[in-house]
């Protein structure tokens, strides 16, 4: 996302300024000495396996990417620590309490927002194992559908690519490690 203005004062951000933004992905203001960077935002995703080696994952009911599927998860709210984030994502969209076993990975990705190329995020993802409770799950918040998923559907499923390299890393065979 790219600003036209300066973020800290509101000064108009100088022509040189904003044609070297897609080089070094930062903004300099001339007048208040400010510098303001794209930085990743920070996601989370639970990778919940259950004891057929199908993964859990969600199909996503809002854009982007409506209606492709991905692991349970998403941005980190302000003053949050990741394993509360992944906790409560847990408990919004598959309404129920989950529990954090390990971090497993993490990864960087870029996230379209609604298609639009210049609303292009750059996301960095936490991935946290996680174990469910013997509960029924109920898709909610921005999740309409939940299933279990083996290694081969998933490559034709989920549409990011980052949860996809993650994913083709914890696969064997037709079950997920």
């Amino acid at each position: 996302m790219k600003a036209h203005y300066c973020l800290f004062c509101g000064t108009p951000y100088s022509e040189e300024t904003l044609s070297s933004y897609e080089e070094h992905h930062k903004l300099d203001c001339h007048k208040c000495s400010r510098t303001w960077y794209n930085n990743p935002k920070p996601v989370v995703l639970a990778y919940i396996v259950n004891d057929e080696g199908k993964i859990l994952l969600g199909k996503r009911g809002i854009e982007p990417l409506k209606g492709s599927w991905g692991m349970p998860g998403g941005f980190i709210e302000y003053g949050e620590e990741p394993y509360e984030s992944i906790l409560r994502e847990i408990r919004e969209e598959l309404s129920v309490e989950g529990e954090v076993a390990e971090v497993l990975d993490s990864f960087h990705e870029f996230y379209d927002n609604l298609g639009d190329p210049t609303q292009r995020s750059s996301t960095t993802g936490v991935v946290f194992r996680c174990h469910l409770p013997k509960a029924p799950l109920r898709a909610a918040d921005d999740v309409a559908d939940l299933a279990w998923h083996t290694p081969s559907e998933v490559k034709q499923l989920v549409k990011f690519e980052g949860q996809k390299r993650f994913l083709s890393k914890r696969s064997s065979g037709d079950k997920f490690i």
